[in-house]
């Protein structure tokens, strides 16, 4: 599945969990929601979450399940987790602020706070606006986007030194007539920020968002605050979650995916954005933001960071994912609740297990009870189609040597294929395995082996694998006097 297919299955999802909201306050008690999820997270394999639910301008629930580390410890409403592409929306929020201060304008070009800022074309690069990348139609790809999880851009001017790397890159579609989800338009943004406000983003966020809405462990920066209890992130390795440990975090990507935050400040921040508690931005601008300026083609639109519901005027909702965290949230604007979901772990095979329960959290908070779901599948579909076909490989290569020990045979008809198919096959097959694959998913290979690990170095292993076996029945062949190679004696 793409990013971009599992981007518009979750948005749906927490949608019916928003709209729920809409048709009945939210429950006093807890204890069966609280009871269901530790149950179903357990059963898909997730080892912890944390869930706040807010409303009328307060936070009604918080919890942890699970654990949020090797150690066992249950996470906490002031565990952090990385919130993966909720972070946009905080991005949004501090360019509306810069705007209402009067310091940048939404609807003018990039190149007014970056004048060096380029794509290929020169007439587009004058053409974007800020604008067009909160609301994600500047014309960048979302394979743009997806190149920045393993660079290696780092120090105080990492985000500029990435804007200025787009020069060569060519947009997918003209400025302002298509959406398209990328990350790189947050990126982009950040850099604004920093140019405008003459701060690096992580301090104005700091300064301008985190500390003014109360938000103490919240932070812009891998390094969460030192007293934090700070969530251990797992990635899945055939079925089971495995405590991730060395990956990268990647600097440039910050502004559009990599903020940490935990379920009380999350509270807080959905407070903040259905009007309650301090005011950093007014109704205004809130409405600006929430304002679908994008249609997406899908069942949703697009706001600054947010998506809207077609159905369910004031219902926006958003997910985050990064290789070892994933989150959702959803705010109801009329009703004025919201809630946030933060998990330490994350599954692009299976995909989010909060598309699986998001409709049972409509089901329990419209007063039905929540429906077991079925267990994770421990190998999902594409871990079974590549072990097999390294089984099949594998097989051919037993049947190859084997061959070896055997007397040569007679020529038979097209000699020369006969030598050079082989090697042909396996490059087709290693291309397609490394090539065509990561350019249908719209994610390099680096990108690949952060999100899911296991099927991609099977995918590597079985490429590897169809490249030796061309080249040694080609060798075969030659060693065996066989036409195209070295000749028989007479």
């Amino acid at each position: 599945m793409t990013t971009t297919k599992m981007l518009a299955r979750l948005l749906g999802a927490m949608a019916l969990v928003t709209a729920c909201m809409a048709c009945a306050a939210p429950p006093t008690s807890f204890e069966a929601l609280d009871g269901y999820l530790q149950t179903e997270l357990q059963r898909a394999g997730i080892p912890g979450a944390a869930l706040v639910v807010v409303a009328d301008g307060r936070i009604v629930h918080l919890h942890g399940y699970g654990v949020s580390g090797p150690d066992g410890r249950l996470p906490t409403p002031d565990t952090v987790f990385q919130i993966g592409s909720n972070s946009k929306s905080f991005t949004a929020l501090a360019v509306m602020q810069l705007a209402e201060a009067g310091r940048l304008q939404l609807d003018a070009p990039v190149q007014r706070y970056l004048p060096w800022f380029r794509v290929a074309d020169a007439d587009a690069s004058a053409r974007i606006t800020l604008r067009q990348l909160l609301n994600q139609t500047s014309g960048f790809a979302h394979r743009e986007g997806q190149t920045d999880f393993a660079n290696a851009y780092a120090g105080a001017d990492a985000l500029e030194r990435r804007v200025r790397a787009l020069a060569g890159v060519r947009l997918a579609s003209v400025p302002g007539q298509r959406w398209a989800y990328s990350n790189i338009n947050f990126v982009i943004l950040g850099c604004v920020i920093e140019a405008v406000s003459g701060t690096p983003y992580a301090r104005y966020m700091s300064e301008h968002v985190f500390e003014p809405l109360g938000m103490r462990n919240t932070a812009a920066a891998s390094q969460s605050p030192a007293h934090a209890d700070v969530a251990k992130g797992y990635r899945f390795w055939f079925g089971k979650a495995i405590a991730a440990d060395g990956l990268p975090y990647p600097q440039t990507l910050v502004p559009a995916g990599y903020l940490t935050s935990t379920a009380r400040d999350m509270g807080t921040y959905l407070i903040a954005h259905l009007g309650g508690g301090p005011r950093i931005v007014s109704a205004s601008g809130l409405a600006e933001l929430h304002r679908a300026g994008a249609n997406t083609g899908q069942r949703y639109g697009y706001a600054m960071g947010w998506a809207t519901e077609r159905d369910a005027p004031g219902l926006l909702t958003h997910e985050g994912q990064t290789p070892e965290f994933t989150s959702a949230m959803g705010i109801d604007l009329q009703r004025r609740s919201g809630f946030a979901l933060l998990l330490n772990a994350s599954d692009a095979l299976a995909g989010p297990v909060v598309l699986r329960l998001g409709p049972q959290l409509v089901n329990y908070l419209r007063g039905a009870a929540p429906v077991a779901l079925e267990s994770r599948a421990a190998w999902p579909p594409v871990l079974i189609a590549l072990a097999a076909l390294l089984a099949l490989q594998g097989g051919i290569g037993v049947w190859l040597v084997r061959r070896t020990a055997r007397p040569p045979s007679a020529p038979g008809r097209w000699p020369v294929l006969r030598i050079w198919w082989p090697p042909a096959a396996g490059l087709l097959l290693a291309a397609a395995l490394v090539v065509y694959i990561p350019m249908v998913q719209e994610i390099d290979l680096k990108g690949m082996l952060l999100f899911a690990p296991d099927a991609t170095w099977l995918l590597l292993l079985n490429a590897v694998l169809a490249l030796c076996l061309g080249v040694f029945q080609t060798l075969l062949g030659r060693r065996r006097g066989e036409p195209g190679g070295v000749s028989r004696p007479a």
